[in-house]
């Protein structure tokens, strides 16, 4: 076992800063040579410090914008057509890839991986959508699944 400080956040192990003991093969083969962890030095402690006040400011930044991006989302509704059968069974479903684009045509850019679903939505109806933003900030937005209007058997546009 060897004894080493994290330079880096590494997943499932630690912060900048924190001392951890790994194997001597995991130490040699994968964390210094990425330079994610070091013996502990005087100069690992520094170098450690000064990346945890980077990573501070960059989280407090993007902190700021996902307040902003809430606040943006607080009014969004979103209408999404989908064909249904006569008791209002959808067809297919409606994905978090649907919702996130239909969100971003109103304005605001949402990823997919953001949209909260227990399951695909498989009928017509309102919804209260959850959108993760960052870590633990999230907003609800309100989606309504409704049937395409019936097309004009008669082809009036022709």
């Amino acid at each position: 076992m060897k004894e080493l400080m994290l330079l880096k956040e590494v997943a499932g192990l630690g912060e900048p800063g924190d001392v951890v003991k790994v194997r001597s093969g995991f130490a040699r083969n994968f964390l210094l040579p990425r330079r994610l962890a070091a013996p502990i030095s005087a100069d690992a402690v520094k170098q450690a410090e000064a990346y945890g006040k980077r990573r501070t400011l960059v989280l407090a930044k993007k902190r700021d914008e996902a307040a902003a991006q809430v606040a943006r989302l607080e009014n969004v509704s979103v209408h999404v057509e989908a064909r249904a059968a006569e008791g209002g069974t959808l067809y297919g479903s409606v994905t978090a890839a649907i919702i996130a684009e239909a969100i971003t045509k109103e304005g605001v850019a949402v990823e997919a991986s953001g949209i909260v679903l227990a399951e695909p939505i498989k009928e017509l109806g309102i919804y209260e959508i959850g959108v993760k933003v960052f870590a633990d900030v999230t907003s609800t937005v309100k989606l309504y699944v409704v049937a395409p209007p019936p097309e004009d058997a008669t082809g009036a546009g022709a």
